[in-house]
């Protein structure tokens, strides 16, 4: 019959259609994925600004703006290090508002993160097949021959990039927030990927610059120190990298005009009077009631480093056991153990751990990981609306709990590999 569709000639554009969704089905979507978190950070960023930005962001670009350059990088204006402070300072003299200028930037390095999670996670799975032959033999996956196929690993390290640009922690930390934790997580996390590759240089240097944007990037430091110890494959002369750059960091400032003491220690002075609270809605050890800062603080540190010393035995004791994955879930501890145990947290400070954690439960998939995985988004979801939308489901006082469990999970999991127990 000639209205038989197989009959017709094929149209020349269904072929072509056809031939991209069988060729590069994959490539398509990840590409429409990218596309949707960017419009949809695009939507956010001119709905909303954050009292943050009210209080301190605004006030500081317009200080700035009231001066030249050079004067504004003479004085001291916020309360950060250099480098954001240069970029604000730039922001403030650019013909655009300033909260769209600041969110675009953030909401830049989610995507510079993005892509360095696919890099890490298909070293992670590419580089394990390899370890399990070389050194864990007595892993579940060598003695079940289930590696992954390089397709595979692809995938899962596209689903581990494209989803964590739509972990609401992280489009709401850019988007609305303005906050910078995405500039300096995506500096740890090259850190982290150049370190386990073994290009030391590179490592120990952006390790620097994660520091010099914001100090939280030093929760990332027992973990190099651990790796440092039980795998002997950097220098001690490596962790020189780390001040070097922090100081390079702090020039620009001085050659404006502004004093060494004052551009070098912003931090000291950031830690003793930007924080009055225990707590700052982070649902750790601290929401049980403990809430007088300048009593615990002290008291907080050294317990924090208490629990980090303790740690490194298990580490010197397991230190055969720490192939890639066991190393991920020891950084993904030490990350936890900060927002756990210091004083003085902020709920968005958990931003590298809970990034980390949704990460490490998506590349591997174990159940336990993924519970917790879900709880921590479902927690710093609670945790940032309350502070940006008033919307209070549950205080941080009960929240603690399904963290405490999400911790305690961790920790027997990383007991389990490094002492070889059952948990």
């Amino acid at each position: 019959r000639k209205d038989d569709p197989m009959n017709q000639r094929r149209n020349p554009v269904d072929d072509f259609l056809h031939h991209l969704a069988d060729e590069y089905a994959a490539e398509i979507v990840w590409a429409m994925l990218m596309l949707i978190a960017l419009v949809m950070r695009l939507e956010i960023i001119p709905r909303m600004q954050s009292d943050d930005y009210y209080m301190f962001l605004e006030p500081w670009c317009k200080t700035f703006a009231s001066m030249s350059f050079r004067e504004g990088m003479a004085v001291e204006v916020t309360n950060y290090y250099v480098p954001y402070t240069l970029l604000l300072n730039v922001i403030a003299h650019l013909p655009l508002p300033y909260y769209i200028l600041i969110c675009l930037t953030s909401c830049f390095f989610d995507f510079i993160t993005a892509f360095f999670v696919i890099k890490l996670v298909r070293f992670l799975l590419q580089g394990g097949k390899q370890e399990f032959t070389l050194i864990n033999l007595s892993s579940p996956e060598a003695l079940s021959g289930t590696y992954l196929s390089e397709e595979e690993i692809r995938n899962r390290a596209g689903i581990c990039g494209m989803a964590l640009l739509f972990l609401p922690f992280v489009f709401l930390n850019s988007a609305v927030w303005g906050q910078c934790d995405s500039i300096y997580t995506a500096f740890a996390i090259m850190s982290l990927t150049y370190l386990l590759r073994g290009k030391n240089h590179k490592a120990f240097l952006l390790f620097g610059v994660a520091l010099s944007f914001k100090l939280q990037a030093i929760f990332f430091l027992p973990f190099f120190l651990y790796y440092y110890f039980a795998k002997k494959r950097c220098s001690i002369l490596h962790f020189l990298y780390i001040p070097a750059v922090y100081l390079a960091a702090g020039l620009p400032a001085i050659f404006c005009g502004r004093s060494p003491l004052d551009t070098y220690l912003v931090y000291r002075l950031q830690v003793t009077h930007d924080t009055d609270s225990v707590t700052r809605n982070m649902p750790n050890l601290y929401s049980f009631g403990l809430a007088d800062y300048y009593v615990l603080k002290t008291a907080g540190i050294l317990i924090a480093a208490a629990v980090f010393f303790a740690a490194f035995l298990w580490v010197l004791k397991g230190r055969e056991r720490l192939d890639l994955k066991n190393l991920m879930l020891l950084c993904l501890w030490t990350l936890l153990t900060a927002v756990m145990f210091l004083p003085g947290m902020h709920e968005r400070y958990d931003y590298p751990s809970s990034l980390l954690l949704s990460v490490f439960a998506l590349a591997y998939r174990e159940k336990k990981i993924l519970l917790c995985a879900l709880l921590v988004n479902l927690i710093d979801l609670m945790t940032y609306c309350s502070f940006l939308f008033y919307t209070t489901l549950l205080p941080p006082d009960l929240l603690v709990l399904p963290y405490l469990f999400v911790y305690l999970q961790v920790t027997l999991k990383l007991r389990h590999v490094l002492l070889d127990r059952e948990v």
